[in-house]
């Protein structure tokens, strides 16, 4: 009979010297070539991609090309935040980047080329699913002045089945505007109003050039006291007038967005019932507009950006961020800065 002692020292020597380690599964070494080769090629477009841009080309791709690389990309990125993996993520603040959602992937995909946005602009969504108010139509046409020189003294648009006329002529060094509404489909003069500038001329021959500016039925006019006013487009009323000194900034046709005149505070007006919704202050430089999800306030000297609900004035969101704002959404706003966007849900601090 053996001794305890050396029972024990057998044990110990059949007794592997280090635990076998778990292995993961082999992956097949045709799998590991394929994905090797894939991002090397991805490297290598990425840098002449970047070398083309740096030589001022932007003809590497076209523009259908760009739109599937962007849109292979952005799925495969998806996948990945899927699946749990920790990506690296440079250029914008950490604050103002989160994983794509199914809104942003969607809007980028429909509107890859919204990414050449400048920074500090507030530019307005593109495309679905990220709806924009509606902007009053271009211009149509423009009329020539009696002796057909090349001089547009009248501009032609449609807004709300409307086919509108807006004359500028020259008199006594300043310009006298004219407004005519037609129907659409009978051609018959359904209002006009003398006076109301829809700040599309420029110019001391009063040049109409530019669009006018509103959205939704409805049109941001100045009339001749330089009080600025919305007006119905569909029958020509004054919906509401500002006090002297304050400037309208921007509509969806239900809401329109005016700054006081001592450019210290927003105010919201109902365009149904003519009164102030809310008010809230406001930067004196600051950029400011609406969408059918949020209001959006933008401080370029602070880099500070903030979304309100249209409705409430509730908060959305308050960050500080060098990124513009290229969509808004149900759930957040998408940002971008050069080539890098970002997500930024409500609710975020």
């Amino acid at each position: 009979m053996s001794s305890p002692k050396a029972a024990r020292t057998a044990r110990r020597a059949a007794m592997p010297a280090h635990p076998a380690a778990k292995r993961a599964p082999a992956q097949p070494a045709s799998k590991i070539a394929n994905a090797a080769a894939g991002s090397a090629e991805a490297k290598r477009l990425a840098a002449e991609l970047e070398r083309a841009l740096a030589s001022g080309r932007r003809d590497v791709l076209s523009t259908e090309a760009l739109q599937a690389l962007m849109a292979a990309v952005c799925k495969t990125y998806a996948a990945q935040i899927e699946a749990g993996e920790q990506l690296l993520r440079r250029g914008v603040e950490q604050r103002a980047v989160v994983e794509l959602d199914e809104v942003a992937v969607a809007a980028l995909l429909r509107a890859p080329l919204a990414l050449e946005a400048k920074d500090a602009v507030l530019r307005r969504p593109r495309a679905a699913p990220v709806p924009a108010p509606a902007p009053a139509p271009r211009s149509l046409g423009h009329r020539l002045d009696e002796d057909h020189r090349e001089r547009l003294v009248g501009a032609v648009v449609v807004v709300d089945g409307r086919v509108l006329v807006s004359t500028a002529v020259p008199k006594d060094g300043n310009c006298r505007y004219t407004l005519e509404a037609r129907d659409a489909a009978s051609g018959r003069t359904v209002w006009r109003k003398d006076g109301y500038d829809l700040r599309t001329a420029s110019g001391v021959g009063c040049e109409q050039r530019r669009d006018p500016a509103g959205g939704g039925g409805v049109l941001a006019a100045v009339r001749g006291d330089n009080l600025e006013v919305f007006l119905s487009a569909r029958d020509g009323r004054e919906i509401w007038v500002g006090g002297a000194g304050e400037t309208i900034l921007d509509t969806d046709g239900h809401l329109g967005l005016v700054r006081t005149a001592d450019h210290k505070t927003l105010k919201v007006i109902n365009l149904s019932s003519g009164g102030t919704a809310w008010d809230q202050p406001v930067p004196v430089r600051s950029d400011i507009a609406i969408t059918a999800y949020a209001v959006l306030v933008s401080e370029p000297a602070t880099t500070r950006l903030q979304a309100f609900d249209p409705a409430s004035r509730q908060v959305l969101v308050d960050v500080k961020t060098g990124s513009s704002v290229l969509g808004t959404g149900p759930t957040g706003l998408m940002l971008g800065r050069g080539r890098t966007v970002g997500f930024v849900r409500y609710g975020t601090r």
